[in-house]
């Protein structure tokens, strides 16, 4: 379409996505440096030098880290070819949507795998759930956004007889995509809380659950307005009497649709910070996570007492709050109450990292002995009383 309402848009779209995708590049990229204060304690600006970075990059959450900021940087072809008017190496506008939608798939397959739904349990279920999940609300709320504020910008423009023209394409069109994108929504919605929460009473008991129901609400009320425009707006815009009022109502309804949308990203942004349900359940039951001093280093200890057969983990941590790699070997023995103590074979796994198969551990009180080889030679020892195997 050729007008000045259109050519307002290609500018301000063409500047608009380069910096949203800069944005995502950033925050990408910072998300390294928070998850490496949470895990080590240590401030943000001590957390971005490079060997505290360098630990958190050979977990888990930094190979997917990797995977995410590759298609983001990947994603700057796509990016760059359509906002150009001329097409990018010869290859069409069509393509380069196509490319962008598998980056951002991308983007919300590796988000999902670095979730709560990974290590929940279902993770064959939680996973893809929380991906399509991501997706559909970037479907919805960058749809919304598009709407609103790049081509709102640019209809006011026209006259209103044009106006109302443009707008009665434009709303269903949107509205249709935005009523599928919430069904979707909805769906993975239930099944992420099925995957998060351990009882329904977990909504209202956790923290978790009570920013989940608000979510929810804030859902339902972007719902009601998403309907409004789908079924409302197009009849009122066919009727001359009402047409101009209802393109003012609309204005305001939809920027507030919006606004509604932005709350909701913001809450589900805050569940990643907390922990589900689920996972206070296990915790209840499951894992036990110890520490002691012991000379320079801080041992920590962890058993989880509903995988069978348990592994028995020894970490020792410097004073820098690293992995201590001077630490070569270790070793450990357990004993059940007054019994005579079983020794431990304490293997390798990274830096500072020892396990041992402990078979199955019954219910009961147990003392552990550790005692470290390489680095400076130190030894502790840990009691805890384990509850057996439980079914979370």
């Amino acid at each position: 379409t050729q007008s000045d309402a259109a050519e307002g848009f290609r500018r301000r779209f063409a500047r608009v996505f380069p910096a949203l995708w800069a944005v995502l590049l950033v925050a990408g990229a910072l998300t390294l440096v928070f998850e490496t204060a949470s895990i080590s304690g240590f401030s943000l600006w001590r957390s971005a030098s490079s060997s505290a970075l360098s630990s958190t990059l050979h977990t888990a959450f930094g190979h997917y880290w990797l995977w995410e900021m590759a298609v983001t940087v990947a994603l700057v072809l796509p990016v760059t070819a359509l906002v150009r008017r001329r097409p990018l190496w010869g290859v069409g506008p069509g393509v380069w949507l196509v490319a962008f939608g598998i980056g951002t798939a991308g983007l919300c397959v590796v988000a999902a795998l670095n979730s709560h739904a990974r290590t929940l349990g279902h993770a064959d279920l939680g996973v893809p759930s929380i991906a399509v999940h991501l997706a559909s609300v970037g479907v919805w709320v960058g749809g919304l956004g598009a709407l609103v504020v790049l081509a709102g910008l640019g209809w006011r423009r026209i006259v209103l007889e044009q106006r109302s023209g443009l707008l009665r394409q434009l709303v269903p069109r949107f509205s249709r995509v935005a009523l599928v994108a919430v069904a979707v929504v909805i769906v993975t919605g239930v099944v992420n809380a099925f995957v998060d929460l351990a009882h329904i009473s977990d909504l209202w008991r956790t923290t978790y659950g009570r920013v989940v129901m608000a979510k929810v609400a804030v859902l339902l009320v972007a719902l009601i307005l998403a309907a409004r425009h789908l079924f409302m707006t197009p009849r009122r815009l066919d009727d001359p009497r009402q047409a101009v009022a209802e393109m003012k109502v609309f204005t305001r309804t939809s920027r507030f649709e919006l606004i509604v949308l932005a709350v909701g990203v913001a809450l589900a942004s805050a569940l990643v910070t907390l922990v589900p349900g689920k996972t206070l359940a296990i915790a209840a039951n499951g894992p036990v996570n110890l520490q002691r001093q012991a000379g320079p280093y801080t041992v920590q200890f962890f058993v989880d007492q509903t995988a069978v057969p348990n592994q028995v983990h020894v970490t020792f941590v410097n004073p820098q709050g690293l992995a201590a790699a001077e630490v070569a070997n270790a070793t450990a023995s357990i004993a059940r109450g007054g019994g005579p103590p079983t020794p431990l074979d304490m293997r390798l796994l990274s830096a500072g990292h020892f396990v041992a198969d402990a078979g199955s551990l019954p219910a009961g009180a147990y003392r552990i002995e550790v005692a470290a080889g390489g680095g400076t030679p130190v030894s502790t020892t840990f009691t805890v009383k384990l509850k057996g195997k439980a079914n979370p």
